[in-house]
């Protein structure tokens, strides 16, 4: 009983001494390939989760740099409203009231809503709350309402 312990010892260390080698030609990117027997499968394996694993976590970081950008981005575009509205106030406070102060800073006001709303409508698409539903659409009603959409917007600008 002893000796078939000590031959099980002897087996389990060598098959440990050589997984660390097969991990560490893993881990260094050693040219050196293993192809023999099992180690040659569990060298195979881990060389293409490490692979796998490097392409995620450049997907992930495109992802983030992006997010990043989007969120960069309207921070900066929240900045000229909100400094538009400043002025306005100021010059409110000040006592030069102008009617079209107010409707000026209503509409910066509108664009800050929309801003925030945007990055709201981001955020929940990074975190997968939105479900995006797509379905066949005729090309011709799609052209129609584009243009139905832009003729209503030219009426409406015609009148201010």
């Amino acid at each position: 009983m002893g000796s078939l312990y000590i031959s099980f010892q002897n087996v389990v260390k060598e098959l440990y001494c050589e997984m660390r080698e097969v991990i560490a030609y893993a881990a260094n990117d050693q040219q050196t390939i293993i192809k023999d027997g099992d180690l040659g499968l569990l060298y195979n394996e881990m060389m293409r989760l490490k692979k796998r694993t490097v392409a995620y976590e450049k997907v992930i970081q495109q992802e983030k740099d992006k997010l990043r950008q989007m969120i960069e981005d309207i921070c900066h575009q929240l900045k000229t409203p909100l400094t538009s509205i400043s002025i306005y106030n100021d010059l409110l406070l000040d006592g030069k009231i102008q009617d079209n102060y107010f409707e000026e800073i209503n509409q910066q006001i509108e664009k800050m809503k929309y801003l925030i709303n945007s990055l709201l409508t981001l955020a929940k698409l990074q975190s997968s709350q939105i479900e995006f539903e797509f379905e066949y659409q005729s090309i011709q009603e799609v052209i129609y309402a584009v243009f139905t959409t832009f003729n209503k917007e030219n009426t409406n600008s015609d009148t201010y």
